[in-house]
């Protein structure tokens, strides 16, 4: 009896067998090719690659971290990625959820056991607003990871439009600081599976004004990449007046930071020592003094961050002191 039931157990683990060998060689006659609907594609993070940005007050998903060189994607349970494996086939939009997992709108399957780019971008829209950015950002993002049928793909992404950022030099006055500054780009792009091709109307596009971690004040704008800024690139508006300004030639480029520094003249007082009647003088501001050679008994005093230019000026002051005076830095010409 005992060696019956020992026969027995020894035909049904070889009737097993068998079947398993029958099914694996079944699964290789079909070569590479998976059975259709039976193996979904799975994602197990989506990160946004780093990038040399300013911080800004974060209005949108896609913000700046405080250190002023990244990117941080914050979900909110909204937003909605593309997501496709093969190219010119059926594509789907997950949504991001806020516990940082993925919700499939449809699901896609695997078609064969080939290790296969997955492809993914941001936002899932075709045509991306890039008109007004002074209150948030706009963001294009396409990612992409590796994976198969037997693993998870991990989709990273990065920066689909380029970002650039004016600053001012250091002779800048306060009082001159723009209130708003604006970069002449196109107002919209189209974006087919995160591939940014920039609309045709063209307009001035106010920046949005930003601090980076030594409270300097800057201004930026994401605008579509190959994008030639030169002539008249940015418009200022400064004490009530727009004044355009131009820059070296710069060639825009996706996921890269273009930093522009501007800097603003006040406007050039021209006075003639003639004119002068007091035996001292307060120069502020920009000032140009013209004379005439002769000896004048005048002293000038320069206030901080004034700006003088003399020509054929000869000071003369017929009190103790000196002729030019300096209450803090100034320039002299």
């Amino acid at each position: 009896m005992k060696h019956n039931r020992f026969y027995t157990l020894i035909c049904l683990i070889t009737v097993l067998l068998e079947s398993t060998s029958c099914a694996q060689d079944e699964f290789m006659e079909q070569g590479d090719n998976l059975p259709e609907g039976r193996y979904p594609l799975l994602i197990s993070s989506v990160t946004l690659k780093a990038e040399s940005n300013v911080q800004t007050t974060p209005k949108t998903r896609v913000s700046e971290n405080p250190d002023g060189n990244s990117s941080v994607w914050d979900w909110d349970g909204t937003e909605k990625i593309g997501v496709q494996i093969y190219a010119d086939e059926e594509a789907a939009t997950f949504t991001l959820n806020n516990d940082r997992t993925l919700t499939a709108d449809n699901i896609l399957y695997w078609k064969n056991t080939q290790t296969t780019t997955v492809t993914a971008w941001y936002p899932v829209e075709t045509e991306v607003s890039l008109a007004n950015q002074s209150d948030k950002l706009a963001y294009v993002l396409k990612g992409s990871g590796e994976g198969n049928f037997d693993n998870p793909v991990a989709l990273n992404f990065s920066h689909a439009l380029a970002k650039v950022r004016v600053v001012f030099s250091d002779r800048i006055t306060p009082e001159l600081t723009p209130s708003m500054v604006s970069i002449l780009a196109p107002t919209t792009c189209t974006v087919n599976k995160g591939v940014v091709t920039p609309g045709r109307h063209t307009d001035y596009i106010p920046m949005h004004r930003a601090w980076d971690n030594d409270g300097n004040i800057g201004y930026e704008a994401n605008v579509t990449p190959n994008l030639t800024l030169k002539d008249n690139a940015f418009q200022l508006f400064v004490d009530g007046k727009i004044v355009n300004c131009s820059t070296t030639k710069v060639l825009t480029q996706a996921g890269q930071l273009h930093v522009i520094t501007l800097t603003l003249n006040e406007n050039v007082k021209e006075i003639n020592v003639s004119d002068i009647t007091d035996k001292e003088y307060t120069v502020s501001g920009n000032v140009y003094l013209k004379g005439d050679g002769n000896a004048k008994d005048l002293k000038l005093i320069m206030k901080p961050e004034a700006k003088l230019t003399i020509e054929n000026v000869n000071l003369a002051p017929t009190t103790d002191g000196n002729a030019i005076t300096c209450k803090a830095k100034a320039t002299l010409r």
